[in-house]
C-alpha cells in the first residue's frame, strides 16, 4: 500500500479544549496481522506519557518545542489482536491567542499523533476518546497556530485537506566547496569528506510564538546568527539555483555509514542569501539509510553545508520538490509584446504558488489567509483556474472569526471579506456556497453594525489600508470608503439572492469628495473614488494627471489601474502595470513581490522594507496580491467581463493599445472557457474572434 493512501492525523483534544488542560486521549484498535517494527510520531501542546497496552513508549516534558517538530519513537513489535494506545497529556501553557489569526481563537491546545507500520497507520481523529468523552477535532494538519512541524513524513506534504502535491524540480549548481556533485536526472548525488567537527546545537524554545511563520522566522534568525558566528571555511558546501521561486522542500537520503547534519539556507534572492538574517536557516539530521524532508517554504536559492564527525565520508542523494495545489489552468493569454506576456506568466506562477493549505498571501513570509490579500489574490485567480475550493475554504476559515473580533485583527479586512464574497458570486455564480456562508455573514454584519456611530461612520482603530505612510485621519477616511464599498457589495448580493435574508441597516457616511482628493496617500484618493464619493469629472482630472511615483504599492497601483479603465483612460493603467510589474521583472523577479517601488537602489531589499512597517527586510518576494495583472489583462485586453453571476451574460469589449497588434487568450468561467483573439491588420482594422460556451449570452 502506498503511504499516500493512508490517513493523516488531525489535531485533537478534549471537547472542553483549554478548559481541560489535563486529559487522556486513547484509542482501542485491532491488528489483523503482526506489526514487526512500528513507529510512533507526535506533536502536541504540553507534556505527555504515551503507552501501548500499559507499557510506556514515550515520555516528553512540556516545552513550546513540542509543536515545532514531530517527536518519534520506535515501538516494540505488536501482535495481531486488540491493543490500547493512550496519550496522557498535561498542558500548563496553551498557545497564546493572536488577533492576526483571530479565526484560530479556539485552537490553543492540540495533539497530532500516529502509530505506523507496513501498510498501517492509526491517526488521531474524532474517533478517539478523551477522558470520559469523545475527542474533538481542533484543526487539520498544517493549520494555524500549529503549522507544519519539522521532520514530517513524506506524505504529510498533502496537507490536512489532502489536495496538495509535490513535484520534482531541477536545481542548478552555482558553486561548490569540498563537495563532488553528480546529477542523475532529477537526483543530485553529493559526496566528500567532513574536515571540521563543528555541529550547531538544536534551538531551545522557551516561549510560544503563536503564529507559525513568525515562529519559523524567529528560529531562522537565531540559527542564522549562530551560523555566521561559527561558519568554518572548510565546511563542505554547495549553492543551488532552482531557476525560479517555488514553495520548495529538500528530500535528502543518507547513504553514509554515519549520521550527517545538514545546515541549509534558502532565500528568495542572492542578496537575501548572502546579507540578510531573514534567510531561511534550518538543520536536518539524517541517520544512515534514512530519508528526511524539510518543510516546504518559498525560495529560489538553496545553500547546503554538510557537517558531522571529522573525517566522515558522506554520500547523499538530494532531490528538490515544489509543493502546490492540484489545479488545472484553463485560462491563458498571449500577445506580441514579450514584456506583457512575461508579466502575465509570472503573475500566474505567483498566484498558483500561493494556493496552499489556504489561499495564502505569501509562501515564505506570512503564509496566512489575510483577507485583503485574499480579495486581490482571488481577482488574479478567477480568469485562470478551474477549481476554487481553496478560496472557498479560506473564506469559511476567516469567517469563523468569533463575534466581537475583526478578521485578522483589523476592521478593514472584515469589510473586504464581504466584497470578496460578492465578487466570488459574480465570477462563479455559486449561489449554494453563499447560502452556506449566511450564518457567518450575519455574525459579522452584526459586529460591524455595533461599531457604526450615530452619524453613520464606522469607528475602528488601527485598520490596515496599505503599506504607505498614512495618518490616522487618512486611515479613518479610507476605512469609510472601504465600508461603503462593502455596503454596496451586500446590496449586490441581496439583489441577486433576495431570499438570502441578510439584514443590515448601514447608512452611507456623508463625506465630501474633496476630503479624499486633498490628502496625500494615493490609495485614499482611489478608495474614495471607487466608493463613489468623487464625481467623474474630478476623478478623471486626478487619474489623468497622476504620474506613478513613490510611495506606491502593488495593491494601490492595481486599484488605480482598474480606476483608469472605469474612467476610459486604460492606457494610464497599462502604463502603471508596465512600469511597476515590469520593474520587478527587470530586477530578476520570478514571482511578484509584496512591495514595489518606482525607483530602486543597488540593494532593492532595503527599498522593500515598506514605508512604515519595518526597520528591517521582511518583505515577501512571492505575494498573491501582486498577481492581479492576470485579471486586468483578461478583463481589458481580452475584454471579458461578467454581467450577471456565473457568466450567464457576458460583455466582451476589448481594448487594443498602440504597440500591440495581436492578442489572444481564454478566460475561465463556470460554464467553460471564453476564448477571444484579435489582430490589427496593416490598414488598422481590428479583426476579433470569440468562442463562447453554450449557455453564455454576449450582451
Amino acid at each position: 500500500m502506498n503511504s499516500k493512501s493512508l490517513s493523516l492525523p488531525r489535531w485533537i483534544w478534549h471537547p472542553q479544549r483549554k478548559n481541560r488542560l489535563k486529559t487522556i486521549l486513547y484509542r482501542r484498535f485491532e491488528l489483523h496481522r503482526n506489526l514487526k517494527s512500528p513507529k510512533f510520531g507526535i506533536a502536541l501542546t504540553g507534556s505527555t506519557k504515551v503507552m501501548i497496552d500499559g507499557i510506556t513508549i514515550m515520555d516528553i516534558p512540556e516545552s513550546p518545542a513540542n509543536i515545532c517538530k514531530f517527536n518519534y519513537m520506535n515501538v516494540m513489535p505488536l501482535g495481531a489482536g486488540e491493543h490500547l494506545l493512550e496519550i496522557q497529556i498535561n498542558c500548563k501553557e496553551p498557545v497564546p491567542e493572536h488577533p492576526a489569526i483571530s479565526f484560530a481563537h479556539d485552537r490553543t491546545v492540540g495533539c497530532a499523533a500516529w502509530l505506523e507500520g507496513k501498510d498501517f497507520r492509526l491517526v488521531t481523529d474524532d474517533t478517539w476518546s478523551a477522558d470520559d468523552d469523545l475527542a474533538e477535532e481542533i484543526c487539520l494538519l498544517g493549520q494555524e497556530p500549529f503549522g507544519n512541524p519539522d521532520y514530517p513524513p513524506d506524505d504529510f506534504v498533502r496537507s490536512g485537506f489532502g489536495d496538495l502535491k509535490a513535484y520534482i524540480i531541477q536545481g542548478a549548481v552555482m558553486r561548490t566547496r569540498e563537495i563532488e556533485c553528480q546529477r542523475k536526472g532529477s537526483l543530485i548525488k553529493l559526496s566528500g569528506k567532513i574536515k571540521s567537527g563543528y555541529i550547531p546545537e538544536s534551538l531551545e524554545h522557551e516561549s510560544f510564538i503563536p503564529i507559525y511563520h513568525l515562529r519559523k522566522q524567529d528560529d531562522w534568525k537565531r540559527l542564522r546568527k549562530i551560523q555566521w558566528e561559527n561558519q568554518k571555511e572548510q565546511t563542505p558546501s554547495v549553492l543551488f539555483d532552482l531557476q525560479r521561486e517555488y514553495n520548495a522542500r529538500l528530500c535528502i537520503h543518507n547513504l553514509s555509514a554515519k549520521k550527517i547534519t545538514i545546515l541549509w539556507n534558502g532565500a528568495e534572492s542572492l542578496l537575501e542569501m548572502t546579507q540578510y538574517d531573514n534567510c531561511i536557516t534550518e538543520i536536518l539530521e539524517v541517520n544512515p539509510g534514512e530519508t528526511v524532508y524539510s518543510v516546504p517554504t518559498g525560495m529560489k536559492y538553496v545553500g547546503l553545508f554538510v557537517m558531522g564527525a571529522v573525517e566522515t565520508e558522506f554520500d547523499l542523494d538530494l532531490v528538490f520538490e515544489s509543493v502546490g495545489a492540484k489545479l488545472s489552468k484553463t485560462g491563458n493569454f498571449q500577445c506580441d509584446d514579450e514584456q506583457i506576456n512575461k508579466i502575465y506568466e509570472t503573475a500566474v506562477h505567483t498566484n498558483y504558488l500561493c494556493h496552499q493549505l489556504a489561499l495564502w498571501d505569501g509562501i515564505k513570509r506570512d503564509r496566512l489567509p489575510w483577507v485583503y490579500d485574499l480579495y486581490l489574490a482571488a481577482r488574479g485567480a478567477y480568469p485562470i483556474w478551474n477549481d476554487f475550493s481553496i478560496l472557498r475554504r479560506s473564506l469559511v476559515e476567516l469567517g469563523e472569526t468569533p463575534y466581537g473580533l475583526w478578521m485578522n485583527g483589523t476592521a478593514s479586512y472584515t469589510l473586504w471579506w464581504f466584497v470578496t464574497i460578492w465578487e466570488y458570486l459574480m465570477q462563479r455564480g455559486d449561489f449554494e456556497f453563499v447560502y452556506e456562508l449566511k450564518p457567518l455573514m450575519q455574525r459579522h454584519i452584526k459586529w460591524v453594525t455595533e461599531n457604526i456611530d450615530e452619524n453613520g461612520f464606522l469607528n475602528a482603530p488601527n485598520s490596515f489600508i496599505d503599506w504607505v505612510p498614512i495618518k490616522e485621519d487618512e486611515r479613518h477616511l479610507s476605512l469609510q470608503a472601504i465600508y461603503t464599498i462593502a455596503r454596496q457589495a451586500l446590496f449586490n448580493i441581496k439583489e441577486f439572492i433576495p431570499d438570502l435574508d441578510i439584514n443590515f441597516n448601514w447608512s452611507r457616511p456623508e463625506i465630501s469628495g474633496e476630503s479624499f482628493l486633498k490628502v496625500d496617500p494615493v490609495v485614499t484618493k482611489v478608495l474614495g473614488i471607487l466608493a463613489g464619493y468623487v464625481d467623474n469629472k474630478k476623478a478623471f482630472e486626478f487619474a489623468d494627471s497622476y504620474r506613478l511615483a513613490d510611495p506606491i504599492t502593488p495593491c494601490s497601483a492595481y486599484l488605480l489601474a482598474c480606476l483608469d479603465v472605469d474612467l476610459d483612460i486604460p492606457h494610464r493603467g497599462f502604463s502603471i502595470i508596465r512600469s511597476l510589474w515590469g520593474g520587478m521583472l527587470a530586477r530578476g523577479a520570478t514571482t511578484f513581490w509584496e512591495a514595489a517601488r518606482c525607483k530602486y537602489s543597488s540593494d532593492f531589499h532595503k527599498d522593500l522594507t515598506t514605508y512604515t512597517a519595518y526597520d528591517e527586510y521582511r518583505i515577501s518576494l512571492c505575494h498573491a496580491w501582486s498577481s492581479t495583472p492576470v485579471e486586468w489583462f483578461s478583463r481589458v485586453l481580452l475584454g471579458v467581463n461578467p454581467v450577471t453571476p456565473g457568466y450567464s451574460e457576458v460583455e466582451i469589449a476589448i481594448w487594443t493599445p498602440d504597440g500591440i497588434n495581436r492578442c489572444e487568450g481564454t478566460v475561465s468561467t463556470p460554464r467553460g472557457p471564453i476564448g477571444v483573439s484579435w489582430i490589427r491588420k496593416k490598414d488598422g482594422q481590428i479583426v476579433v474572434k470569440t468562442e463562447v460556451p453554450e449557455g453564455v449570452r454576449v450582451v
